[in-house]
């Protein structure tokens, strides 16, 4: 039977016997998640401002204000900086966003038919998703066996009159692998298609790892090609959840879903969502004018670093890599049956379904002795 809230108001203030069974961040235990704790600014921040509605600009200013901020500083990052945006949930609700708005700038120029995006076998589930409900067909293009990357000569084979769209995975789920956004640039130019980057991973990974020396792609608007990019500030930002963004060369390309509110002085919504979470809007705000670009690079560094210290420990105990990390996925080829070894040592992994993958996700919340832990977990089970 389900819980009674109501018939247990007094123990209800206390969540301890609830999330007993939780596993925390600070345990060490956490090798799976693509998300981390957020930084301690931005959750205070957050939980000052719970009652921030972003979908009423009248009572709360505030948050279109800091969502622009967001905006310039993201589109910034990506090479533009007069660049049009807005907050989302996430990386889901900005895809579908973008592929709508495709949609609706092919029709508008004549397309006919059903609708096709073409993308690689990286792509988000979220796509999945989006094909169900906008009923458009996703065309799969070849990508790299061991990584999931497209090829973009692929891409460019599959074009045809109904495609609506390219998509660009800039730091799969699976694999952390970055798709050569420069390549399909050149492509979606030629064919005359737009081309959206998801970059919920590798958004604020990727200008600060090729700076520092990663052979990695330029995934930003320097690229003509790029009209829409989605990024998650709740992943390797440590912003706290939900906070997602959509970054566009022009509103053409993410207005899609343009809503007139049907009250007296409230702005018309682009959003799918109504009702937004103000306080995670103001908390992003917040942490990017803390850090800076200057502490997201440093927040990359330390990952890179943590990358390079798991990498050495498993090649060292003779661990064969599935393939050379680009991002912060680490995999290594195993039996499904290790998550489950692991998880009885209180140690969190995932398995990759489609590539027989162990999955280990270097986030901020761990240390090179956590690290070094789950690798020596991994040789006591004989994993490795």
């Amino acid at each position: 039977m389900g819980m009674d809230i109501s018939s247990r108001p007094v123990e209800w203030a206390s969540l301890s016997e609830i999330t007993a069974s939780d596993v925390s961040f600070e345990g060490g235990a956490i090798f799976n998640s693509i998300c981390t704790r957020p930084h301690p600014l931005a959750a205070q921040v957050m939980a000052d401002n719970l009652h921030l509605n972003a979908g009423d600009g009248r009572l709360f200013p505030s948050v279109a204000r800091c969502e622009s901020e967001i905006t310039n500083f993201l589109g910034g990052l990506m090479g533009l900086p007069r660049a049009v945006g807005m907050c989302t949930s996430g990386a889901t609700e900005a895809n579908l966003i973008a592929v709508h708005s495709a949609i609706e700038n092919w029709r508008r120029k004549g397309g006919q038919g059903r609708p096709q995006v073409i993308l690689g076998r990286g792509g988000h589930f979220s796509f999945d998703k989006i094909s169900v409900l906008l009923g458009v067909e996703l065309v799969l293009a070849w990508s790299d066996i061991d990584t999931l990357k497209v090829d973009p000569e692929s891409v460019s084979e599959l074009i045809s009159p109904r495609t609506a769209l390219i998509v660009a995975t800039a730091g799969s789920s699976e694999t952390g692998a970055v798709d050569d956004v420069e390549w399909l640039s050149r492509v979606a130019l030629s064919k005359g298609v737009p081309l959206h980057v998801d970059a919920a991973s590798g958004g604020l990974l990727i200008p600060f790892l090729r700076d520092l020396g990663g052979a990695l792609p330029d995934i930003g608007f320097r690229n003509d090609g790029v009209t829409t990019i989605a990024i998650d500030p709740h992943k390797f930002g440590s912003a706290p959840i939900p906070s997602g963004h959509l970054v566009a060369r022009e509103w053409t390309w993410i207005e899609g879903l343009r809503t007139e509110s049907h009250y007296q002085g409230t702005a018309r919504h682009l959003t799918f969502l109504g009702t937004r979470s103000g306080g995670s809007i103001l908390a992003t705000y917040a942490l990017f004018g803390h850090l800076g670009e200057k502490g997201l690079r440093g927040m990359a560094e330390q990952l890179k670093a943590l990358r390079s210290h798991l990498v050495d420990r498993l090649r060292k105990a003779g661990a064969t890599l599935a393939y050379v990390p680009e991002l912060m996925v680490v995999a290594l080829k195993a039996d499904s049956d290790a998550v489950k070894v692991l998880e009885r040592r209180g140690i969190f992994t995932s398995y990759a379904k489609r590539l027989g993958y162990l999955r280990i996700v270097v986030q901020l919340h761990m240390s090179e002795g956590q690290v070094d832990g789950l690798v020596d977990a991994l040789l006591m089970e004989g994993i490795v």
